[in-house]
């Protein structure tokens, strides 16, 4: 048996829910438009905090290279460059585990 019932006007009790529905869903997607937004920056921070990491380490590697040389001074004040440099590179590490974290 087939009934038909006629579809009932909306109510402002259905206009208002639906009207609340549509703000609670603009509010979502300009939440999820700060999240992808502050991802990207943290993406960024990442990759800019990668590069200067692989910086430090090749100027270390050279430096390294470079204190086999005979030259007594050289090999002291070079030592102490790569202890900051060494400094500065854990550093860097800890910020990155700290964006990454």
């Amino acid at each position: 048996e087939l009934v038909l019932t006629s579809a009932r006007p909306a109510s402002k009790s259905d206009i208002g829910e639906e009207q609340n529905l549509d703000a609670e869903i603009q509010q979502l997607r300009a939440e999820l438009a700060i999240a992808r937004s502050e991802g990207s920056m943290l993406e960024n921070q990442v990759n800019q905090l990668t590069e200067q990491l692989q910086l430090f380490e090749s100027v270390h590697d050279s430096i390294l290279k470079f204190t086999s040389e005979p030259d007594e001074f050289r090999i002291e004040e070079l030592l102490k460059l790569t202890d900051e440099l060494k400094q500065s590179a854990a550093y860097c590490e800890q910020q990155l585990l700290s964006v990454e974290g």
